[in-house]
């Protein structure tokens, strides 16, 4: 688990997958592997058909099937050594020395689970290279990789900011201390000024919880702002992202309550599309 795998499909937000490793390796003193992950050919009977040339007319129809299958093969393989080349000069301008990678093919969720034990964290832009600028594909490989991935994942937006301020959504759960014992002893977040926010009713009780955190994190030398925000959670932590020009939103993995809730099905791609700020998914 020494390494930063960084998934790149050629999506505007790839770029983004570069600068956010980069970052995230001069941080962490790791390298950098790069993850190119192509789909399956397309099989003869989906594929287009074209006129065959006089030298493939005077060949068997089997050998002419293995060109056209083993061009369909290389094709994808260029393409995806092409855009590892590129990602590779990004990094290295930014001093990132002899990034790693890797050229896979079939699904992506899946290629992920089978390195994820040399994962440290793993980067991955929040629109896939066939959403077609819209976002569709938010949420079609995301929540599989949420859900199934060991390691932390870094789901970034089209833009790389480097970040300055980080808010951890809280609610008191098992899983959401054990993300805060995780940023006490972080050193991705470690000098970056930090908040936490908790939705639900303004009480005694949510104040109490979400002090215990604060000093924790405190304790670590973070500077931390805590604050019980009643009301709908998507609003909510939209709404304290742009009051504080968050750069970073940290949570746990999925389970029950609201806050996690909000992040599954639907509602995960309206807050990915609706928020500018990285999302860090601790487990």
């Amino acid at each position: 688990m020494n390494n930063i795998v960084a998934c790149i499909d050629g999506s505007r937000a790839s770029p983004s997958v570069c600068d956010h490793a980069a970052w995230v390796s001069r941080c962490m003193d790791l390298p950098v592997m790069l993850l190119h992950v192509s789909i399956q050919p397309e099989t003869s009977g989906t594929r287009p058909v074209r006129e065959a040339s006089p030298l493939e007319r005077q060949e068997s129809p089997h050998s002419t099937q293995e060109r056209t299958q083993q061009q369909g093969r290389q094709l994808p393989q260029k393409q995806g050594q092409a855009l590892l080349n590129e990602a590779s000069d990004r990094l290295m301008r930014q001093g990132i020395l002899e990034p790693g990678n890797l050229l896979r093919q079939g699904d992506i969720a899946q290629v992920l689970q089978e390195l994820q034990h040399e994962a440290r964290i793993v980067v991955v832009g929040r629109q896939g290279n066939h959403s077609k600028g819209d976002m569709q594909q938010v949420g079609r490989h995301l929540e599989t990789i949420i859900r199934t991935l060991g390691a932390p994942v870094l789901i970034v937006p089209e833009h790389y900011t480097t970040p300055q301020r980080f808010l951890i959504a809280y609610d008191g759960s098992e899983a959401a201390n054990k993300v805060v014992a995780r940023v006490a002893q972080s050193r991705l977040l470690s000098g970056l000024s930090g908040h936490l926010l908790m939705v639900g009713k303004d009480n005694a009780d949510n104040r109490a919880m979400i002090h215990a955190a604060q000093s924790i994190l405190e304790r670590k030398g973070f500077a931390m702002r805590a604050e019980v925000r009643p009301g709908p959670v998507e609003e909510c932590l939209t709404a304290y992202q742009e009051d504080h020009d968050i750069q970073l939103l940290v949570m746990g993995p999925f389970g029950h309550s609201r806050v996690r809730q909000f992040f599954v099905g639907s509602t995960t791609t309206r807050m990915l599309k609706r928020s500018r700020a990285p999302l860090l998914i601790l487990r």
